[in-house]
């Protein structure tokens, strides 16, 4: 029974971390399309080039956000595994 509730309980955690994961992409999704717009304009003014420098290191952010998502995903999965072959 313990180890049922604990199945249970990672699934969930798994569940929320999906969710969490495809929010994450969308927003460095939008994030990539503002910084190639303002890279590809014919002009960049000093304030674009401020934006795109905060805008690169926002990304920059979410990347490292993402991978850290990874690898919790990853022990929550060998976790589960655990719990199903035990």
């Amino acid at each position: 029974m313990e180890l049922l509730s604990k199945k249970t309980g990672l699934n969930s955690s798994l569940k929320a971390h999906d969710e969490d994961l495809s929010k994450r992409k969308t927003i460095t999704s939008s994030i990539r399309v503002e910084i190639n717009t303002i890279s590809s304009s014919p002009m960049i003014s000093e304030t674009d080039t401020v934006i795109l420098q905060k805008l690169t290191e926002l990304l920059e952010t979410k990347q490292k956000e993402l991978e850290r998502h990874g690898r919790s995903m990853l022990i929550i999965s060998h976790a589960l595994d655990f719990f199903l072959f035990w």
